[in-house]
């Protein structure tokens, strides 16, 4: 091998490893932006809390955990049987804006529920980046686009806008 042979080899690989480099911190950028983006709504949760036995409403309870609102909030209602098999109750609960905090909202379900299923919600909502976001029953959080959120927040009519209490701590 020639000095020319050894300094190409020396070349290439510098530049195979420069390449591999910008790939490595292209790649953690673009994660780094993906998780600051979902920051405010990893932060976002609901769940159903209980049953009122004196109004027989149903209240879920809603956690907002960033330090910013979230708005446009829309609640679906699924049901759930004990094989864990879902269906649409077709009822949307339509809140709005949500501080930070722990939330309850009480709500009378249109539809009587059999003693082996409860209500999910499903919460739909924007963040303040303007990002429109859908937290399924499971916790999986999907970002949605603008006509996919709106769509499925107004598959389950009628609305029904109902209040937003506070969590006493």
């Amino acid at each position: 091998m020639n000095l020319q042979t050894v300094e190409s080899i020396f070349s290439i690989v510098g530049n195979i490893v420069v390449a591999v480099s910008l790939y490595i911190t292209l790649n953690e950028i673009v994660k780094s932006e993906k998780d600051r983006q979902r920051e405010v709504a990893n932060k976002v949760f609901i769940w159903w809390d209980k049953k009122s036995s004196k109004t027989r409403s149903n209240i879920f309870q809603i956690s907002n955990h960033s330090s910013e609102p979230i708005h446009d909030v829309v609640i679906s209602t699924e049901r759930e049987h004990g094989d864990f098999n879902t269906e649409t109750l077709h009822q949307t609960i339509v809140i709005g804006i949500v501080p930070p905090g722990d939330f309850y909202v009480e709500y009378k379900p249109h539809i009587e529920r059999s003693m082996n299923a409860r209500p999910v919600p499903v919460i739909y909502f924007v963040d303040s980046s303007d990002r429109y976001w859908k937290r399924e029953s499971s916790g999986k959080l999907i970002e949605l686009d603008y006509n996919i959120a709106i769509d499925g927040a107004k598959v389950s009519l009628p609305q029904e806008e109902v209040i937003l209490n506070k969590v006493n701590s």
